[in-house]
């Protein structure tokens, strides 16, 4: 219980006390660090709460949207063979074009293309304007750049069968691996954020840290580098939470300059209010 008050402590002053930083330049190097990974844990902590709660319901209101189109649009005729290395499509005029349902339209727009799928087996090259063309031979898959790779059909081992009953089978048990991988997402962006987040912070402090020994000198308040680090640590907590702030409560701004404007800006601050170490 003292540790996490003493962490709390820390952090309150760390974010509203410039001068509170005199107190961080006699403290032991391993007192910040400990901070800092605290720190960056209930950071992860709040960002998988956040896409628990925002993101997650966008991303199965879209899966359950992308499975209910694929289930009630495919049409009662068509059907899709793929044996001995060929596709057969028998029940639809071809080229059959398939537009991006809409959970995909940001895609559609990034790609700047119109079709999903084309099914067109009279044909051995991509069709205009589709990500994705199934030919008699090959299943063509065209890239951000333009450029198109090709899937050969004889890689298919064993004879393929597509039709109605076929894609309601396959919806109805992918549904719940699915939900079951959603319920998982807010978890696994815990374990990424906890893991990869500092790592990342403690590299880039590396760099910043060069800002504040240099600033420092400039105000002749000399420091070595490795306070100018360990000031660094909770400087960092500072931005980082500015920049919490900005993203979920100002996302219109989407400013990617403002972890470094609320870094150096803090670091002026308090470095105008420090006091070295004798």
């Amino acid at each position: 219980m003292h540790k996490i008050t003493t962490f709390f402590r820390t952090l309150i002053k760390s974010l509203t006390e410039p001068t509170y930083y005199n107190h961080i330049l006699h403290a032991k190097l391993s007192f910040s660090l400990k901070y800092f990974f605290l720190f960056y844990l209930l950071l992860a902590t709040a960002n998988s709460l956040v896409f628990h709660f925002t993101a997650v319901p966008r991303i199965r209101s879209s899966a359950q949207d992308l499975i209910h189109q694929l289930t009630t649009r495919y049409p009662q005729t068509l059907e899709i063979i793929l044996d001995n290395g060929r596709a057969t499509v028998t029940g639809v005029d071809q080229p059959f074009l398939v537009p991006f349902p809409q959970p995909f339209k940001e895609l559609e727009q990034e790609l700047d293309l119109h079709y999903l799928l084309a099914l067109d087996t009279d044909s051995n090259t991509a069709a205009d304007s589709t990500f994705i063309t199934l030919t008699q031979s090959e299943l063509i898959v065209r890239q951000p750049n333009n450029t198109k790779q090709s899937f050969p059909l004889e890689d298919f081992s064993e004879p393929v069968i597509i039709d109605k009953n076929a894609i309601q089978l396959f919806t109805s048990s992918a549904q719940s691996y699915i939900d079951l991988a959603i319920n998982y997402l807010p978890w696994i962006v815990f374990l990424v954020l906890a893991l990869f987040q500092p790592l990342g912070a403690l590299i880039s402090l590396s760099l910043y840290s060069i800002f504040i020994l240099v600033s420092a000198s400039m105000m002749k308040k000399p420091l070595p580098y490795k306070k100018s680090y360990q000031l660094g640590l909770h400087l960092f907590t500072f931005a980082e939470t500015v920049l919490f702030l900005q993203t979920h409560l100002f996302p219109h701004l989407n400013l990617s300059i403002f972890f470094p404007l609320a870094f150096f800006g803090a670091s002026i601050i308090v470095l105008l209010s420090l006091k070295p170490k004798a």
